[in-house]
């Protein structure tokens, strides 16, 4: 009688019971699949969607640590190392995994994660060949000033580029429960670039109304909201 070569091992003690997952894995893998346009990327998407989450579920399994050090009045260097740990996962699942996965479905959107400069360039190039799309660079604006750009400057002044003295209001602003939580969660709704692609999809023109108008209201209230 043959056995089977695959073990079922645990992978995470979390699951759909935290919003984040039920949005990033389950949700997107249900729209993607339900748009017959996206049949010959779709395997290679899920693929790229799985490291999004992974990267992200480290993230959380760091923050469910915070939590528990917070509570627990750790050390100093503990928590350093653990707003550390948090911040350097989130960055690679916004700007590396998140933009791989994008870009799978539809046209390349990484000036979005550039400075000021490219940004504005690439931004001004997109809406001049598809005017459609100034709501949604209105969105990444909103979304570079929301938290972008400051997780930008955490990660590269502090964690990667170390300066000769960190600015010790910013270390202040980040390494705090309620800021790891808030960048947590701004971080896995940031939905806006994989929205875009559904934007140039015919019959999916609805779609980018809704979101676009439900995400610049909710990001000019000051919170993000996810869909």
């Amino acid at each position: 009688m043959a056995t089977s070569e695959f073990k079922v091992e645990p992978y995470a003690n979390f699951g759909s019971g935290e919003p984040w997952v039920a949005r990033v894995l389950l949700q997107w893998q249900s729209v993607v699949n339900a748009v017959p346009a996206f049949g010959a990327t779709r395997d290679r998407f899920h693929l790229a969607e799985g490291e999004v989450f992974e990267t992200l579920g480290m993230a959380f399994q760091v923050l469910r640590k915070l939590r528990e050090q917070v509570a627990g009045n750790a050390p100093g260097l503990e928590l350093a190392e653990s707003y550390a740990s948090l911040y350097g996962y989130l960055w690679s699942a916004y700007k590396d995994r998140f933009q791989k996965a994008i870009r799978i479905l539809g046209p390349d959107l990484g000036f979005f994660w550039d400075k000021d400069s490219k940004f504005e360039n690439g931004a001004a190039a997109l809406v001049s060949d598809h005017a459609e799309y100034s709501g949604l660079v209105d969105l990444m604006r909103l979304y570079r000033q929301n938290f972008h750009s400051a997780l930008a400057y955490y990660r590269n002044s502090y964690l990667e580029h170390r300066q000769d003295e960190a600015d010790p209001r910013m270390l202040q602003s980040f390494h705090r429960l309620e800021a790891a939580e808030d960048t947590f969660n701004k971080v896995w709704r940031s939905r806006l670039p994989r929205c875009s692609r559904f934007v140039r999809r015919p019959g999916w023109l609805w779609f980018r109304r809704v979101v676009t108008a439900g995400l610049l209201a909710a990001l000019r209230r000051g919170r993000v909201r996810s869909f």
